[in-house]
């Protein structure tokens, strides 16, 4: 049997200051092209309103590089030596919205429904579980799912069970795989669950336990290009 289960995770796109604090020019041709692009490649859309968002985020960018213009940055994106740093603005103008247990009756309906279904069904058949994070953020997602599979299912290491995690995000990904977060991270958590399945790793920090980090697979993925999966 194989099933499959797959969650997305809200991404929005926040406001910043006016125009008035302007450190570099960006016209309306700029903010189109950039809106155009970010649509191609991700299949996000933005909105006309959200042309100081993308100058707050990006802005940094010019700075960084000694860039003396939004249209000097758009050229060089456009360019063979600019290919690493166009990965860069998408992961820019990608918001991250999400924390562990994040609208937790999801997970209480995977944990006292959807898994109770699939071990009843599972008698007869073979023991293979699939669930896919299709924008995992920074991994609370998956994690909160691997969580709730090591608690609703004990006997979870006798299955063929694994999730995937992936955003389009490289630097989420990279911090998923990693597993690492902020103490603060567990606030307002049952105890016996960060107790249980999160370990101190250095000053402030915490890391997922050696069983929630075995199930999960993180990997990059634009959701508007091919998948990989080869199995459903």
């Amino acid at each position: 049997m194989t099933v499959d289960i797959r969650t997305r995770p809200e991404k929005g796109l926040v406001d910043a200051p006016g125009p008035e604090d302007r450190e570099f020019s960006f016209s309306g041709e700029d903010y189109a092209f950039l809106r155009a692009m970010l649509k191609e490649r991700t299949g996000i859309e933005l909105g006309p309103t959200k042309q100081n968002m993308v100058y707050a985020r990006l802005a940094k960018r010019l700075r960084r590089l000694g860039m003396q213009s939004f249209r000097q940055y758009i050229e060089f994106i456009g360019s063979e030596a600019g290919r690493e740093e166009l990965g860069t603005t998408l992961n820019a103008l990608t918001t991250n919205l999400t924390k562990f247990f994040r609208e937790n009756h999801h997970f209480e309906h995977l944990a006292g429904q959807a898994l109770q279904e699939i071990r009843a069904r599972a008698v007869s058949g073979g023991r293979r579980l699939r669930i896919w994070s299709a924008g995992c953020s920074s991994g609370e997602e998956p994690y909160s799912i691997a969580i709730t599979l090591l608690r609703a299912m004990p006997d979870v290491k006798q299955w063929d069970a694994r999730i995937l995690a992936t955003d389009i995000d490289t630097e989420m990904v990279r911090r998923g795989a990693e597993g690492v977060y902020n103490a603060s991270a567990l606030e307002g958590m049952p105890h016996e669950i960060a107790s249980k399945y999160f370990e101190p790793h250095g000053p402030g920090k915490v890391r997922l336990c050696t069983e929630a980090r075995a199930l999960i697979s993180f990997k990059y993925l634009n959701l508007i290009e091919s998948w990989p999966m080869k199995g459903p």
